[in-house]
């Protein structure tokens, strides 16, 4: 899955942008539920980049984000191929889960030996609250890749974006 997820994403990247006539970068802040069942707050950084014009887009996205549990800090790193239509976007992640953020730095970052694995797919609803913010509200539906990590989960986020150019 993780091969093929990297493929698509590598051929989006090369066969389409070329031909698209508008590139945006969006960079923003987001916070909310890592996990509904279990009111854990989270926060962290988001950014995308969009090509194409009119109401349809495809893209690259990226969520980091950071949050205490027990009172050890965790983390997600998740990368999707986004599609927005108008005000909607939804697409597939993939992405890695550290258990403990404070060991993961002391491994190094380019360690891979205490990362969990998941997949899963996100809606966002969009509004513009000015030219340049927008607000979004976004679920996302997490399914362990890795074996014996828990049950799979929801997770509900509100993002702030600011968009360039």
């Amino acid at each position: 899955m993780k091969s093929l997820f990297l493929t698509i994403a590598l051929f989006l990247s090369m066969a389409y942008p070329h031909q698209a006539k508008s590139y945006t970068f969006t960079l923003g802040l987001t916070g909310g539920l890592h996990d509904n069942k279990n009111p854990i707050m989270a926060g962290g950084l988001n950014a995308r980049l969009l090509w194409g014009s009119g109401k349809n887009q495809f893209g690259l996205g990226s969520k980091g984000y950071f949050y205490s549990q027990n009172k050890i800090l965790k983390g997600n790193k998740l990368l999707a191929l986004l599609y927005r239509y108008d005000f909607m976007m939804i697409g597939p992640f993939y992405g890695s889960h550290m258990q403990d953020v404070n060991a993961y730095l002391d491994e190094g970052l380019f360690s891979f030996s205490n990362l969990l694995y998941q997949q899963g797919v996100k809606l966002e609803f969009l509004y513009f609250i000015s030219p340049r913010l927008e607000l979004g509200i976004e679920t996302r539906y997490h399914h362990w890749v890795s074996s014996g990590t828990g049950p799979d989960y929801m997770s509900t986020w509100l993002n702030l974006n600011y968009w360039w150019p």
